[in-house]
């Protein structure tokens, strides 16, 4: 999907990663990298519902740093999507102590809430 401005921008343009920002003339090009936000089995939407129906969704969220500028509590809260594997998937399982079998079920739990 394109999106294309043509009012005044400000005078600075600031993308957080993995956003990329690039100028040409009068041009700014925003863009994201293929496979990031949108790489994943699941989206965190779904995965939390998963862990709310498995009475986990506490646990987890109260472990994650309230830190706005923490880099996994912005990815946590973002709204991005997660496979197993992950860095979101790895912090589930290491909060719970949880095993391989039940993260497996949890992210095929999480792929079938719509």
């Amino acid at each position: 999907m394109r999106f294309c401005f043509d009012q005044g921008l400000p005078a600075k343009v600031i993308a957080d990663p993995p956003l990329t920002v690039t100028q040409t003339g009068q041009t700014y090009r925003i863009s994201i990298p293929e496979g990031s936000l949108l790489d994943g089995d699941v989206w965190l939407w779904q995965l939390k519902s998963a862990l709310q129906g498995l009475n986990s969704l506490h646990t987890v969220d109260a472990a994650v740093s309230a830190d706005p500028n923490d880099q996994f509590s912005a990815k946590w809260d973002g709204g991005g999507r997660s496979t197993l594997g992950d860095a979101i998937s790895i912090f589930i399982k290491a909060t719970l102590g949880w095993s391989d079998s039940q993260m497996s079920n949890l992210y095929a739990l999480a792929a079938v809430i719509t």
